[in-house]
């Protein structure tokens, strides 16, 4: 970035700090809260330049915290730039540069603009803006910064399209599609559904991208599960969605995290940890920053002349390499969470009442690493049960805080999908040929579109019949086997007498189940 511009992002900032955080609350709509973080960012990156460009080109009333000083949303938007800009500022940034929507270099416009379209009509306009976030240098994507854009009215017309039809059976024969044809790779540009739904570059670790899908999947649904695996078959780093709990403790962790209650902070601050941190350094850190967030900078003047001299809290001295990382988590603990509103007032005028909550911190913060996770697990509900508990001395019984009560997901409608081409599908090999070639025991893997699951079934020869099979996935999934109907890359197994070897089912070919 230009030194100039620089300065004057400097400036920006500095006139931004002499605005009182503890005023400036972010919006309550998310999609106005991600639309002007997200803008903020950019902003950051790539200068005011880039500030005047949206301002010329778009009309859109959702951007006008940027032209109007009056905006309520502005002053917000000027907080989160001189945050990003601090950040751009500091190597403590580092974050896995994971995107959720990736497109080949050679899949054409129109093909971007009819799968997106799609996905934004199936996960709205929030998923939009992740999109537009993640394809910010990549030109195709333009029509979604521009209406001045050429391919922008398509792009409306497709989500008018999309919208129109909520079952978009179209859509559910692509999903299963990716699975039954096992591309391996292939970019036919012809084909919507080969632009990748989540990439994740090569120095992406596996960690964060566990995560990052955990998230996604209990934002959006198992289909989104079943996307991210069709586009990344080739790739290792995402074979923990095809295993087994018992075998792979990235599978493990993946499902703890979807029906987990954590809190998504920005910034991937979940998956990061700055160079020579411990994992008991990083859990300090995460932890003050939540309590800091929740009980205000008067707890956190206290906590500071309390430890002054304690080590294990040198990274709350802005002279310690880790302060700027410490800030991150207080400004990302403060975004999602929501403590009650007079718990800074009374915090202040009541000396013994803070003395306590300062005790209890003390003692919180020797817990070991399994307790914290199990804590990070119950997102807010964490943070409100430890306040009941500190607080029940010092409070009516009206003031303690209500546990959150999280709906259950909503049940997703019975899914019947369009028969496949069979016209389509690649040739089959001889029975007795394919049998020899394919001897011995085999594994299966099996994903049933009713809820998405994914089980695996071994076979002890490929010349069992597709009955004898159908009998082992009823056991597991507890659906009758005459209810089953099994697609495979190479045909639909519509005979229950046949072999699967008849079939060209060989060990570690993925069926689609659905239910007739």
């Amino acid at each position: 970035m230009p030194s100039s511009t620089q300065n004057e992002l400097q400036s920006e900032q500095n006139n931004s700090e002499a605005t009182s955080i503890e005023t400036i609350q972010p919006p309550l709509d998310i999609i106005t809260r991600t639309i002007i973080e997200s803008t903020a960012r950019s902003v950051s990156k790539n200068g005011l330049e880039l500030e005047k460009k949206i301002i010329a080109s778009s009309t859109d009333p959702r951007f006008n915290f940027l032209r109007n000083t009056e905006d309520p949303c502005h002053g917000y938007y000027k907080r989160k730039l001189a945050e990003y800009s601090a950040q751009n500022q500091d190597d403590s940034t580092n974050e896995p540069n994971i995107k959720i929507f990736h497109a080949p270099k050679d899949v054409p416009t129109t093909s971007i603009v009819d799968t997106t379209a799609r996905l934004v009509s199936k996960f709205g306009l929030e998923f939009e803006m992740m999109v537009k976030e993640s394809n910010t240098d990549d030109e195709r994507f333009n029509f979604l910064k521009s209406s001045e854009d050429p391919y922008h009215a398509l792009y409306k017309q497709k989500l008018d399209e999309y919208a129109s039809d909520p079952r978009d059976e179209y859509y559910q024969r692509k999903i299963a599609e990716c699975y039954v044809q096992n591309r391996n790779g292939a970019t036919d540009v012809s084909y919507p559904m080969d632009i990748k739904i989540f990439h994740a570059p090569p120095d992406a670790q596996t960690p964060a991208i566990v995560d990052r899908v955990a998230f996604l999947v209990s934002k959006y649904g198992w289909q989104f599960k079943m996307m991210v695996m069709a586009s990344n078959t080739n790739d290792a780093r995402f074979d923990f969605l095809m295993s087994s709990p018992d075998v792979d403790p990235a599978q493990a962790y993946y499902q703890r995290r979807v029906q987990s209650q954590r809190l998504d902070l920005p910034n991937f601050l979940d998956c990061r940890v700055l160079e020579g941190m411990t994992l008991e350094e990083l859990d300090t850190v995460k932890v003050t920053g939540q309590f800091v967030a929740w009980y205000g900078d008067v707890f956190r003047g206290k906590l500071m002349e309390r430890v002054m001299m304690n080590h294990q809290f040198e990274f709350m001295k802005q002279t310690d390499y880790r302060f700027s990382f410490f800030n991150e988590f207080v400004v990302g603990y403060s975004q999602v969470l929501n403590p009650p509103k007079y718990l800074k007032d009374k915090l202040n005028n009541n000396a013994a009442y803070m003395t306590a909550i300062l005790e209890a911190f003390l003692e919180r913060i020797l817990w070991d690493h399994v307790q914290e996770l199990k804590w990070l697990d119950g997102g807010e509900n964490s943070m409100i049960e430890w306040h009941n508990s500190a607080s029940k001395d010092f409070v009516e019984d009206h003031e303690l805080l209500p546990m959150l009560e999280m709906s259950p997901p909503a049940p997703l409608p019975p899914q019947k999908r369009p028969e496949l081409d069979e016209s389509a599908l690649v040739p089959l090999e001889p029975e007795d040929q394919f049998l020899a070639q394919h001897e011995g025991l085999s594994i299966i893997r099996v994903i049933c579109v009713p809820d998405g699951q994914v089980i695996k079934i071994t076979v002890q020869s490929l010349s069992e019949n597709v009955a004898s099979l159908k009998e082992k996935i009823a056991e597991v999934v507890q659906i009758p086997a005459n209810k089953h109907m099994l697609s495979g890359n190479r045909a639909v197994l519509k005979d229950n007498d046949r072999s699967l070897a008849y079939y060209n089912v060989k060990s570690g070919a993925i069926l689609i189940l659905d239910v007739v």
